[in-house]
């Protein structure tokens, strides 16, 4: 009876303390309702039996440490899967694993003790706010179920599940180090892919897509944008430009000095990727970048060198010619010209969708944007004009009132995570590594305005990055503690070696 008593206590505590893992529950069975009516039974079998297949998965392992660390796999290889395979759907895999991995926790928690009260962060309480506003989307005349579900996940969802992976399984530095890791291996990998088409030429299936949809954008009279594994060059260069700030300046931070070596090779191959891509958006990344660390160092010398480089880059770029027969550096030079044509594009389309949005204070609805509905339906009033920008879509599907909300929900993430940094962290070799992750995450965010570069896998990348900052202060603590243990080692020693 009191094993009994005890099952029973545990499952009422969870369910008061972790409502969101049944709000997820609620959301997929909404979803296997609607799959159920527009899909018929092989895609509603096929979706509703995920879950449990991932909770086999896990059992058998008994470690759902795993199933996150396939999560961020799939979040870095899915998209070129689905280039190759055409019947993939990487949203709704994307989508049901995460929601799997969830609901398996909930599970595995009744048998085995995790930390709950870890996930306890403002960045968690930020995002289900806007959760909260996406799922009401939900309840629209005009909503279109497919395409929702094909948006939450980038819109909200994800960032909510890193809320709770992070502080739950990987709330260790030894965990943040693994993570980064594992990102540069990819990098590696997608450089070598990004080399291979540059020296050897698109295979058969990157050239069908090319001819297709992708010439206008990537075969341009300035030469050719490579794009790698990614969906686009756009994605490549922005995610580049990301991983260049986040391992050039922790690089700085780490005692090992192999490793300090390592991350500065996987900065240049950044660095290179960005250059290949030939996405001027990116460019703003590193300035950013740059900007946020000398912010944010507290060092004086940091404050001198960073913004010595940032004047001399911007400069160098801006008001030289230097490097100009390089055709990587002449697109980058176009970053600065406000007369660009391609710019001047952008802000007529943005014009066209403000006279169109001005009656449409709540969106076209999430998913509609530039034309998808047509994938649905056949007499959508929706506007079929290109988004050209994340931040421009959330304001076509959600209106001037979730963009509004949106945007404040940013800035308090981001003042919020500036504030852990100056005032909430000792330990000088974490502040340089959370200083990088919360660089780059603000700069790939303001590269969002230029090209809808939230998806796979920036995004996910971006969100672990922010929720690393937010616990920051118990990886300070766990720090602290082991400089503390190491510095008593050391005098124990000193002692023993020189007796008074």
């Amino acid at each position: 009876m009191s094993i009994i008593k005890g099952i029973y206590q545990n499952v009422i505590s969870i369910f008061y303390s972790n409502i969101y893992v049944y709000l997820g529950l609620f959301v997929c069975i909404y979803m296997i309702y609607f799959l159920s009516l527009r899909n018929g039974p092989v895609i509603t079998f096929l979706f509703a039996f995920l879950p449990m297949i991932l909770a086999f998965a896990g059992l058998i392992s008994g470690k759902p440490y795993n199933l996150v660390i396939l999560f961020f796999v799939l979040n870095y290889f899915i998209m070129p899967m689905g280039r190759y395979i055409e019947s993939l759907k990487p949203g709704m895999i994307m989508l049901g694993l995460s929601l799997g991995i969830l609901l398996y926790l909930a599970a595995f928690s009744v048998f085995k003790k995790l930390e709950w009260n870890r996930i306890r962060t403002p960045f968690l309480f930020l995002w289900l706010i806007w959760m909260t506003f996406c799922a009401t989307q939900l309840f629209r005349s005009d909503v279109i179920f497919e395409a929702w579900s094909i948006s939450i996940g980038t819109y909200a969802l994800f960032a909510v599940c890193m809320g709770i992976f992070i502080p739950l399984l990987f709330y260790r530095f030894k965990d943040l180090q693994f993570l980064l890791i594992l990102w540069s291996v990819f990098i590696i990998f997608a450089t070598a892919k990004g080399y291979w088409q540059k020296s050897h030429g698109f295979d058969a299936t990157e050239l069908q897509w090319l001819w297709a949809y992708g010439y206008r954008t990537h075969f341009l009279r300035t030469g050719i944008r490579y794009f790698s594994i990614f969906t686009d060059a756009a994605n490549y260069g922005t995610s580049n430009g990301f991983s260049l700030v986040v391992f050039s300046i922790s690089a700085f931070f780490i005692k090992n000095k192999l490793l300090r070596i390592y991350f500065l090779v996987i900065a240049a191959m950044s660095l290179y990727g960005m250059l290949l891509s030939g996405t001027r958006s990116a460019t703003v990344i590193p300035f950013i970048g740059i900007a946020c660390f000398i912010f944010l160092s507290k060092s004086s010398k940091s404050m001198v060198i960073g913004t010595m480089l940032l004047v001399a880059t911007f400069s160098f770029l801006n008001f030289t010619t230097i490097g100009d027969e390089n055709r990587f550096i002449r697109r980058l030079r176009t970053s600065f010209d406000t007369s660009d044509a391609s710019l001047v594009v952008r802000q007529e389309n943005q014009q066209l969708l403000s006279n169109y949005m001005a009656d449409h204070p709540f969106g076209v609805g999430m998913g509609l944007s530039a034309g998808r509905a047509s994938r649905w339906v056949t007499d959508s009033t929706s506007p079929i004009i290109a988004n050209d920008s994340w931040l421009v879509m959330v304001w076509t599907e959600t209106g001037i009132v979730g963009l509004s909300l949106y945007l404040v929900m940013i800035a308090i993430m981001y003042a919020w995570g500036a504030y852990i940094i100056l005032f909430k962290i000792k330990s000088k070799r974490l502040r340089g590594i959370l200083t990088a992750l919360y660089s780059g995450s603000i700069g790939l965010f303001a590269s969002s305005y230029g090209n809808e570069v939230m998806g796979f896998p920036n995004g996910i990348l971006s969100y672990m990055a922010m929720v690393y900052v937010f616990i920051g202060p118990t990886l300070d603590k766990e720090l602290l503690e082991e400089d503390n243990v190491a510095l008593e080692s050391q005098k124990k020693l000193e002692n023993a070696r020189h007796p008074a």
